[in-house]
């Protein structure tokens, strides 16, 4: 009787190419049963054929299947495991951080990689190895001058890929990060629209007929606060005429301390009043450590952030600034901020008082305004900035 002895495949084989003067050396993966790697061995094709079989010995050794499985893999699919929870990236984050990576963040990256960069037709079978600094190049061209994205667009998606490349540079994936001669896109300031006096005086005088939509637009008009901590706001925080900022609720659901450190206190006046009693009306909790602006969807946890966009653009609608207006002004929530510097200024506080209502403290600026709080006469303050919500001047 005779048997066929089954005869396992080769782990490498050396050869030689007529345009290279070096002996090649081609490796077998025994799992996908294909040749998976083709690298030069760097030595002369005038040496023995033993010496190159020696260094793909030694290649093998060295884990070559490993990086050839890396660098085989396209480059979009690296992109989305790179930016997963659960890739390699994020878990070595909590290691580094003692914290995991913002879940926000996260989708950020992946939401532009999504939109913005799978959807660049020359990126859809191109190898994680074979992505040139010209690639990336001719992708940011198509991404503002085709795709139509904006320059702050276009480097939060250049951000997220320079990420992931440099990483893969670093573990030997890739021979060498081809984004790192890559210049980010120009970025364009756009001014931030502000109100007029007159238009603040009428989003004050407006009925109370969506108190909460309208308390949020109040919040950063009348007190300059920012988005964040108007979610942040608790019942326990109004005290006497005056809003104490102690909060900051952060994308992510995650409570902080206001931005820079700026807990501070702002006196309000009978708008913001009027609107905080009415909410307080039909409100579900009203215990002092209860969010003011509480989610209708969500019990216990504050409204949205992207409820500001929609709650902006419906008071202003209710005073003639129709939503082709808003873009054309940039009238945004944030801009809010700027209304309430720009006319309390105009209307005689002082800066460092304003500043200091308003918590803008840079770095140099910050011991500066460190015991300020304290000499403010908030009733002085809130005369003068009812003028503003008052007064219909040009």
């Amino acid at each position: 009787m005779r048997f066929l002895v089954s005869i396992g495949h080769a782990d490498y084989s050396v050869f030689t190419r007529e345009q290279s003067p070096y002996w090649q050396a081609k490796f077998w993966d025994h799992t996908r049963k294909q040749w998976a790697a083709c690298v030069s061995t760097k030595v002369k094709k005038t040496s023995p054929k033993r010496e190159a079989e020696k260094v793909a010995a030694d290649l093998l050794r060295q884990g070559i299947l490993a990086q050839a499985q890396n660098t085989d893999i396209g480059f979009l699919e690296y992109l989305a495991s790179f930016w997963q929870p659960a890739g390699d990236y994020c878990r070595l984050y909590i290691q580094n951080e003692g914290k995991a990576m913002s879940s926000v963040y996260i989708k950020t990256a992946q939401g532009d990689i999504r939109l913005h960069v799978a959807t660049y037709p020359q990126f859809k079978k191109m190898r994680l190895a074979d992505l040139t600094t010209r690639d990336l190049e001719h992708w940011l061209l198509w991404a503002r001058e085709t795709h139509g994205i904006s320059g702050d667009r276009v480097n939060s998606c250049l951000k997220w890929i320079k990420t992931a490349l440099a990483q893969a540079a670093e573990r030997g994936d890739i021979s060498a990060d081809p984004s790192k001669p890559v210049k980010q896109a120009a970025h364009i300031a756009t001014e931030k629209g502000i109100l007029t006096q007159a238009e603040a005086a009428a989003i004050c005088a407006l009925p109370l007929t969506d108190p909460r939509r309208q308390l949020a637009v109040l919040l950063g008009l009348c007190c300059g606060m920012r988005r964040g901590e108007v979610r942040g706001l608790k019942y326990g925080d109004i005290e006497d005429g005056l809003i104490h900022i102690r909060h900051n609720y952060v994308p992510g659901d995650r409570e902080k301390p206001p931005k820079c450190g700026s807990t501070r206190t702002v006196p309000f006046g009978a708008a913001v009043g009027a609107c905080l009693e009415a909410v307080r009306a039909t409100a579900r909790h009203i215990a002092p450590d209860a969010y003011i602006l509480e989610s209708l969807q969500r019990d216990g946890q504050p409204i949205s952030a992207t409820a500001f966009t929609a709650a902006l653009e419906a008071v202003l609608a209710s005073i003639g600034i129709d939503a082709a207006e808003q873009k054309k002004r940039n009238l945004t929530f944030h801009g809010l901020r700027h209304s309430f510097v720009s006319l309390g200024r105009l209307n005689g506080i002082d800066d460092l008082t304003i500043q200091t209502l308003a918590g803008h403290k840079s770095g140099a600026m910050m011991s500066h305004y460190t015991h300020t709080a304290q000499a403010i006469d908030f009733t002085a303050a809130r005369e003068k900035l009812a003028g503003v919500w008052t007064r219909r001047g040009a």
